[in-house]
């Protein structure tokens, strides 16, 4: 229904907008893809009236859910790079054109007097050595793209320009005659050409990583009204890849995601290890879980080994994080990302009271512990029901199966 559009506002049917709200929801709080995650494509062109398939060969197969891609020369080398414009991360990616290949090139760049000075619309004809490419100036190439106006032509092994014919925007012709190869050239409607220096290769700058600093404004406490049995959820640990919270009974236990990068990790674990002593007195369990790629499991295992926690420590693994998406979809309703830190905080009998996101300080999840080891799992707070309401009895929550 999305692509049948309404000339008039007046006759917008309801299903047009109701599918434009499922998307919109399906994009913005699933993750769903608008390209259905095909992956990008690259065709090479034979010079035969064929085209051949390089996707996975130039490496350009990305699943991005790519927008437009624009075409290039970013460092003046003669070859065309590529700037590719995606919905989701990276926002923007850049192909760096590395080939080593001996082909001549010849690139045109137009100055309207009589026409538009940018020239779009005009035509250029390159012949070389006898055979002939035509390209046109364009204002834009696809969505919101734009590629350079300065027109670039592969010669592949030919050695001479034979001809360059520019028609202009209104029709006037001219012909440039003979250039050379290899060089960019200006041509000026009504003048002549002029060879422009093209700027010495340089190597695409990469920005200095700057320090991950921990973001308190996102830290946030959502408090379960009815608590969330995870007795079925398995928990794998380094030593005991079989384990379920049903395996933690007995004793209320944080349940803690982070990974080695995350620099609000890092002061969560700093709060925790000062105030260390009270949490164990009150019989806490801390249970570290990485999302590490499996390259950084062991420097996330020196990590725990330094702080003593690597005990109860393990890794997310695949199937865990399903079950984990599944769990903050019940919790906050929608398909929310799984932000780091994530900690769930366990009543003694496996049920998930508490779900903090971000670097909480310790005192709250110690307050919370306390509140759970005095009134029950089912914690008191104004601020989730009016003061002229209560719970008469606790409410039912089914647990999920995993």
């Amino acid at each position: 229904m999305t692509s049948q559009s309404p000339e008039e506002q007046e006759s917008v049917n309801p299903d047009y907008e109701n599918a434009w709200q499922a998307l919109t929801h399906m994009l913005l709080k699933q993750g769903a893809s608008f390209s259905g995650r095909e992956r990008n494509c690259l065709f090479q062109n034979t010079g035969t009236g064929r085209f051949a398939n390089v996707s996975a060969a130039s490496g350009m197969d990305y699943s991005d859910d790519a927008r437009g891609a624009i075409v290039c020369d970013w460092d003046g080398d003669g070859l065309q790079d590529l700037i590719v414009k995606n919905r989701s991360a990276p926002r923007l990616r850049f192909l760096h054109n590395r080939s080593t290949s001996p082909a001549s090139w010849i690139q045109v760049e137009l100055i309207g007097t009589q026409s538009n000075r940018s020239a779009i619309g005009a035509r250029v004809t390159v012949k070389a050595n006898g055979q002939e490419q035509t390209k046109t100036v364009r204002a834009g190439d696809g969505y919101l793209t734009q590629s350079s106006l300065r027109l670039h032509f592969g010669l592949g092994k030919r050695d001479h320009i034979d001809s360059v014919k520019v028609r202009w925007p209104g029709g006037a012709e001219e012909d440039f005659g003979p250039l050379s190869i290899n060089q960019l050239h200006r041509c000026t409607q009504g003048g002549t050409a002029q060879a422009i220096g093209t700027p010495a290769q340089t190597k695409v700058a990469h920005g200095k990583h700057k320090k991950l600093l921990a973001d308190k404004t996102s830290a946030r406490r959502i408090l379960l009204r009815s608590p969330l049995p995870l007795d079925s959820l398995q928990l794998p640990s380094f030593e005991e890849p079989q384990r379920k919270v049903a395996d933690l009974n007995g004793q209320p236990t944080l349940v803690l995601l982070w990974a080695t990068w995350c620099a609000s990790c890092h002061e969560l674990f700093a709060d925790l290890l000062d105030q260390r002593k009270t949490w164990e007195s009150m019989g806490l369990r801390v249970v570290l879980m990485t999302t590490d790629e499996a390259a950084k499991i062991p420097q996330a295992k020196k990590e725990g080994q330094s702080m003593g926690l690597l005990q109860d420590a393990g890794a997310v693994s695949e199937t865990l994080q399903k079950h984990l998406s599944g769990i903050l979809q019940e919790i906050l309703g929608y398909d929310a990302p799984l932000a780091l830190p994530t900690s769930l905080l366990l009543d003694a009998s496996g049920q998930c009271v508490v779900l903090y996101q971000g670097a909480i300080s310790t005192q709250t999840i110690l307050k919370d512990l306390q509140g759970i080891q005095k009134h029950g799992p089912i914690l008191k707070n104004t601020q989730v029901l009016r003061k002229d309401g209560f719970w008469t009895t606790p409410k039912a929550r089914k647990a999920l199966s995993f």
